[in-house]
């Protein structure tokens, strides 16, 4: 499952002009859900409720099926993410 920042899957980037993101990804092995940003390693994310997971406390992740969607909590804000379909 890929998901996007939605009108924020492009930079204008000081002498690089614009930079195309890369979508987060969420795959499944097994019974986990792993979070793998891109350029990094795949983390295991953690239950903590139905369609809610954490990486780290402070850190959470939320899932919303109906509407496509991954909600990041972190204490510096939120960001809702789209599922690429």
């Amino acid at each position: 499952m890929d998901y996007h920042r939605e009108n924020h899957n492009r930079r204008n980037l000081p002498g690089a002009g614009v930079v195309w993101l890369r979508p987060w990804t969420i795959t499944r092995r097994g019974n986990t859900l792993y979070f793998q940003p891109p350029g990094n390693s795949s983390v295991p994310l953690e239950a903590t409720a139905q369609n809610k997971f954490q990486i780290a406390p402070g850190v959470s992740f939320e899932f919303d099926g109906e509407k496509g969607t991954m909600t990041i909590k972190r204490p510096q804000g939120e960001r809702v993410f789209t599922k690429d379909k």
